[in-house]
């Protein structure tokens, strides 16, 4: 008798469980450093492929001829990019400004202040922020990614903008790390560490925090609120002012026009509706 083939949405639905089971088994075995490396590295070459299949690298390909390399609006206008990195990204975001304009407002605040000793960037990517804070605030950064090849692209970025050497590059960034760089620092903080938020951030980290200014993306998780977790634990160090993600108006991005139908598409960030993030603002410097 000929088995019946499964249905194409439990098929992905299997797929999905079974990926996560190894998962978990996996990030019981590995040291914490490797299981992070694995998972980025895997993210990201599964992200590059739904970008290429989904018609996104086509796009940037034609942002990158029309717009060229630099950023053009944003907190970070001038931030340059190399050619090759623009066109492994949705570079459009970056180059017109876009990218997470929830958070300018807590970036046009810090071109006012003069009292940082330095920037900690966890989850750095190819440099938006590491090497735009190195440039707003004239400071040392420190950016962390786990992924090579980011921080290979942020080194880049880093070089091509000038500020190679206040930007210093490590690949994890625990707790014992954080604390052991920001204890009683006035400093500025950003985090996408893409779930791992809650290890970092625990009370603990909140006192040897007491003088930094904090901005976190936040990843909830099935198991327990993140963003409550997080604000507990700073609630009596910091006040906290939190950033929804809203829907982008591709008519305040001129710039694309170019690009027809496909200028919303360009913008687009995949976030969920109630993505947020908390900045969290050191009560002593009020």
């Amino acid at each position: 008798m000929r088995r019946r083939a499964l249905p194409f949405n439990l098929m992905q639905r299997w797929a999905e469980g079974a990926r996560k089971s190894i998962g978990q088994i996996l990030k019981g075995v590995l040291p914490a450093r490797t299981f992070a490396q694995l998972k980025s590295t895997r993210a990201r070459k599964y992200s590059l492929k739904i970008l290429r299949d989904n018609g996104f690298l086509e796009i940037s390909s034609r942002v990158v001829e029309h717009c060229g390399t630099i950023v053009l609006r944003g907190p970070f206008s001038g931030l340059r990019f190399s050619t090759e990195i623009l066109l492994n990204i949705p570079c459009a975001q970056r180059l017109v400004g876009s990218y997470e304009k929830e958070l300018h407002p807590v970036f046009k605040d810090l071109d006012q202040k003069k009292d940082y000793e330095m920037v900690v960037d966890i989850g750095c990517a190819e440099g938006y922020y590491a090497v735009g804070l190195a440039l707003l605030l004239n400071l040392p950064v420190f950016a962390f990614d786990v992924d090579p090849e980011a921080r290979r692209r942020c080194r880049e970025t880093s070089e091509l903008n000038g500020v190679g050497s206040l930007v210093e590059i490590g690949n994890y960034c625990d707790g014992r790390t954080l604390r052991r760089l920001t204890r009683g620092k006035r400093c500025f903080v950003v985090s996408d560490c893409e779930g791992y938020e809650m290890e970092l951030f625990d009370h603990e980290a909140a006192s040897d925090l007491r003088r930094a200014d904090v901005l976190i993306e936040i990843h909830e998780t099935r198991q327990t609120s993140v963003y409550e977790s997080i604000c507990k634990a700073f609630m009596s160090t910091h006040t906290i002012h939190t950033y929804e993600a809203t829907a982008r108006d591709v008519d305040e991005y001129p710039e694309l026009s170019f690009l027809g139908s496909d200028a919303a598409k360009a913008i687009e960030e995949w976030r969920h509706a109630r993505q947020r993030w908390v900045f969290l603002r050191s009560m002593i410097t009020l």
